[in-house]
């Protein structure tokens, strides 16, 4: 894959964007500009072929869902390339995106969504994350099957915003100890937070609590013989961006990235401080929407305003909604019935859709064209 720098005249090729990721933000993305101007070439650039379901993981080992992963290249039907390479350098005023096989693509615009390099846990701890963590969780259900005692803390160290996963696997195994009378089990929950879920404003935090003490799990305290943490997450060093604190890139309401002309990023990459799939898919659609507008294919969007929503399971049967704008004294919501649709882990406006048929259809197919919903807003 190779390319020189841009010819400025659209009457020889069309507007091309390179999208370098294979996570929720790159493939919301992709499917955005897919829905609003398929006429615009994308490229996906990205060491990983598939999409795998992340969120997933958290209810996978106790049989409340399934992580599964998806082929990129279905997205050709779509009429998106896809490349099995990695972004390592951006030659910002030649327009050139540099790989790590030595292919250089040229670009209109740069949309940089590869994710967070996860950094070292608390010491004696196991990291949960993506398979590694299901494997863990299994562990751990076939000793409470075993009617093995338990003792186990769910741990966040500094630099962990998103702590719902551990909410949620403490809980749907409090089940499991409950369930089959594992014998003087003890599980806790420690994140550095004031009270549980506090993102998510009071409401969600007294559910919260009210959950963890009906499942008597214990809070705020990070003993245990078994100790499984969260990673705390680290900035990709890609050669031609300057990246601030922890190595994320800045961007502006607009998910351009400050400074550098024709580069927008969204997602674990960028400084914003929550690190979450459904946060990701609204940076790179607001992204997106200000590429297309800078192409002329439509006008400046609102600066971005992030809404953060969760889905949290925690137990066979209980599903709770939360969301709320990410501004300082918001209240948010917390109901039993969903606030979005379809009710998926990642609340994206594309990509939602196409995991929720995915995750119904059990194939690929959703991937191609024609299979991306309206989630109402």
């Amino acid at each position: 894959m190779t390319g020189a720098a841009p010819d400025p005249s659209p009457a020889r090729r069309p507007f091309r964007v390179v999208i370098a990721g294979s996570g929720p933000a790159a493939v919301e993305a992709a499917l955005t500009f897919d829905d609003l101007a398929p006429d615009v070439d994308v490229q996906m650039l990205a060491a990983d072929r598939r999409y795998l379901d992340v969120p997933m993981s958290v209810v996978a080992p106790f049989g409340h869902g399934t992580m599964r992963s998806y082929p990129l290249h279905l997205l050709s039907d779509r009429g998106i390339g896809f490349h099995e390479d990695r972004l390592v350098e951006v030659d910002v005023e030649g327009r050139i995106a540099r790989t790590a096989t030595g292919a250089s693509v040229a670009y209109d615009a740069l949309l940089v969504a590869v994710g967070a390099e996860m950094g070292a846990e608390p010491p004696g701890s196991v990291p949960f994350g993506g398979r590694a963590g299901v494997a863990a969780m299994l562990a751990l259900r076939q000793a409470v099957e075993r009617r093995e005692r338990v003792s186990v803390a769910f741990l966040a160290p500094d630099g962990v915003e998103w702590t719902m996963p551990l909410y949620e696997l403490a809980l749907q195994l409090a089940e499991l100890v409950d369930a089959h009378g594992a014998p003087q089990s003890s599980i806790t929950v420690s994140t550095g937070e004031l009270r549980p879920l506090e993102l998510f404003g009071p409401a969600a935090s007294a559910t919260a609590e009210a959950l963890l003490r009906a499942g008597r799990v214990g809070w705020g305290d990070s003993s245990g013989d078994r100790r499984i943490a969260l990673a705390a997450p680290r900035g990709r060093q890609i050669a031609g961006l300057p990246t601030g604190r922890g190595g994320f890139l800045e961007t502006d309401g607009h998910a351009a990235v400050r400074g550098l002309p024709h580069v927008w990023a969204a997602g674990d990459c960028t400084s914003q401080p929550v690190k979450q799939g459904g946060l990701a898919t609204q940076q790179a659609a607001v992204a997106a929407h200000d590429i297309l507008s800078v192409a002329g294919r439509g006008p400046k969007p609102p600066r971005w305003t992030p809404i953060l929503r969760g889905l949290l399971v925690a137990g066979a049967t209980e599903r709770w909604h939360f969301q709320t704008p990410l501004r300082p004294g918001a209240l948010g919501e917390v109901s039993r019935r969903p606030l979005w649709h379809p009710p998926s882990k990642i609340a994206g406006q594309r990509l939602g859709p196409v995991l929720d048929g995915l995750e119904r259809g059990g194939s690929g197919a959703g991937m191609r064209r024609g299979r991306v919903g309206r989630p109402a807003s």
